[in-house]
């Protein structure tokens, strides 16, 4: 026995994968036998929830859907002169192509006069082009401005209409910084004359007659111009996270009569793609790891990425997946990433996107610990540190298993730019122990699952 032991703790420092997969089979046969004496839990069990229990449940499912339905409005254009001419076919991103990070999957409300070549936007910054239409599966391809063979027509007001400046934009540079991440911004290309550094670059062909979609995209903001490290040295400093932050999107399509507006989309609770789970341990052994196991696998539909909730509260994600079980890091587990926006206690409600936060661990007094990688807040300079502000947070979407609205927790989110650096937040109100939560359900996948439901 001592020998199993010490084999075992080897194992959990240095994974073998056939090894693993050996004992996963052998132990199967204990997986059944929990299930069989599973109504001999029940006796002395944790209790029937309390009403308080289910009334905190429906006010986080009404907060979540709150958030969501302002996430789907807070991507439409705000200024006057980009809705005119235009229709607006919202989408929320699904995923990242397997072609690479500078292409997006998205999932449009509705398919009706969606064609290739149609401009993307985020609110009123630019994003892209559609590049496939595929009806059949659902599903739409979009190029991001960031692709290094992507070039978009755009012009810089240099405060004089006659003296207007016309270069093109796409791809990316990197700027290094005296320390943290580097910054990756827009590359700027063949300047028609000299620009001036601090303008708003926005979209803008010089000849809009080749491309019958380009006059849709006009006056969509690209960022503003900052000079690199040599005089023809051009870059744009993006006013959107294109790689963490792209959780909504719309196509602009030319209108026509008769068009309808389409129906949001179902809240990711009621799509039917979750399976109830239980936990089959208490916590993870390890004091630096935060995991629970739970009995559902991939023969249930369940994938690594997928969400695992309590009601619409984020409890954790898959993290490896056997055949009748599943391992689940917790939001306190330190490397669990989630995509987040953010949206303010109090005063203005709309949501703001942050991006990428990575767990680092729970602090002594009991909050968990996440570093938030920003990408679009002003630069501080020489004035004041303007306050955080508190704000309730909630999933974004365009990660496999991860959809958009769901819980997560309560933070003070600062509101300067860390230069590369990276902010350190501290998250309240977030689930960390299972076995103070009510019912488990695990996202599944939607062509493998043999039983589905909702929470």
């Amino acid at each position: 026995m001592l020998l199993v032991w010490i084999a075992l703790v080897v194992l959990s420092l240095r994974p073998v994968a056939p090894l693993e997969a050996g004992i996963e089979r052998l132990l199967t046969p204990l997986r059944f036998v929990a299930e069989l004496t599973w109504p001999l839990r029940l006796v002395g069990g944790r209790p029937a929830r309390a009403q308080g229990d289910v009334r905190r449940e429906l006010i986080e499912e009404a907060s979540s859907r709150s958030a969501l339905l302002a996430l789907h409005d807070s991507v439409l254009p705000t200024r006057a002169d980009l809705l005119e001419g235009r229709r607006l076919v919202r989408a929320e991103v699904v995923s990242r192509s397997e072609r690479g990070r500078d292409r997006i999957v998205i999932r449009p409300w509705t398919f009706e006069g969606l064609e290739v070549g149609q401009p993307v936007v985020a609110r009123d910054a630019y994003v892209g082009r559609v590049v496939q239409v595929d009806r059949a599966r659902g599903r739409v391809t979009v190029d991001l401005v960031t692709d290094r063979s992507f070039f978009v027509g755009a012009t810089l007001d240099s405060g004089a209409r006659e003296s207007t400046v016309h270069l093109v934009v796409g791809g990316l540079a990197v700027q290094s910084r005296r320390s943290g991440e580097p910054a990756t911004w827009l590359a700027a290309h063949n300047p028609s004359g000299r620009p001036i550094a601090g303008r708003s670059v926005v979209v803008g062909e010089l000849l809009p007659e080749l491309d019958p979609h380009s006059a849709l995209a006009a006056g969509f903001e690209l960022g503003t111009l900052e000079l690199g490290s040599s005089d023809d040295d051009w870059r744009v400093r993006p006013v959107l996270d294109y790689l963490h932050g792209l959780f909504q999107v719309v196509v602009l399509t030319h209108p026509r009569r008769g068009q309808l507006d389409p129906a949001p989309p179902l809240h990711p609770l009621e799509e039917g793609r979750w399976v109830r789970a239980r936990a089959l341990t208490a916590g993870d052994p390890s004091p630096w790891r935060s995991t629970v196991q739970l009995d559902r696998g991939r023969v249930h539909g369940v994938r690594a990425g997928a969400a695992v909730v309590a009601g619409a509260r984020l409890v954790g994600r898959v993290a490896t997946v056997g055949e009748l079980g599943c391992e689940v890091a917790l939001l306190d587990d330190p490397g669990l990433a989630l995509t987040a926006v953010g949206r303010p206690v109090q005063g203005d409600s709309t949501p703001r996107v942050l991006g990428r936060l990575v767990a680092l661990g729970p602090a002594s007094d009991g909050a968990l610990v996440y570093h938030w990688r920003d990408v679009t807040l002003p630069r501080v300079g020489d004035g004041p540190t303007p306050p955080p502000r508190r704000m309730r947070l909630f999933t974004g979407s365009g990660e496999a298993g991860l959809p958009a609205g769901l819980l997560i927790g309560i933070a003070d989110m600062p509101s300067y730019s860390s230069e590369g650096e990276g902010h350190t937040v501290r998250l309240s109100d977030a689930a960390s122990r299972v076995d103070e939560l009510g019912r488990l359900w695990v996202r599944i996948d939607s062509g493998t699952a043999t039983t589905r439901s909702s929470p």
